[in-house]
């Protein structure tokens, strides 16, 4: 069956044909959820939490860093170069400039490499979160939700 409408000519079959394929997408859309595709909703769940945990760890040692960076400084414009306090686990303990500088800068490079490896960690687990999200939208498209 054609009609004429604004000058085109529209197939209704066509459109029906077109429609019953549309309402056929969006009823497979219920796919069928696998024993492979729960193990990579799991792994995605499981690198989710581990990118949270390295993020806050990141951002802990980032923090301590920069503390170290302002003992530094702090170091420098003591007045008195022989009675510097230096924090060690529970205790402190007095020493000179030198010394307290060469702890510090020990911790920072500890925490400089730490820094490191945990950014590597991080960038290693946004490539398999990305890899398995591929994977899974394009099993489930638009119906399953992987937010980090």
């Amino acid at each position: 069956y054609q009609r004429r409408v604004h000058g085109d000519t529209f197939n209704y079959l066509n459109f029906f044909q077109i429609l019953a394929m549309a309402q056929k997408v969006v009823t497979n859309n219920d796919v069928e959820v696998t024993k492979q595709d729960q193990d990579n909703i799991n792994k995605f769940s499981k690198l989710n939490a581990l990118l949270y945990e390295k993020r806050m760890e990141l951002a802990e040692k980032r923090e301590v860093l920069e503390q170290l960076q302002d003992a530094l400084t702090e170091i420098d414009l003591a007045d008195d170069e022989n009675n510097i306090r230096v924090r060690l686990a529970d205790c402190f303990f007095r020493t000179n400039a030198d010394n307290s500088r060469e702890i510090v800068e020990e911790r920072t490079k500890a925490l400089t490499e730490d820094v490191a490896q945990i950014t590597a960690v991080i960038q290693n687990t946004q490539e398999r979160m990305q890899k398995l999200k591929a994977t899974l939208y394009g099993r489930f498209g638009n119906s399953i939700n992987l937010e980090e």
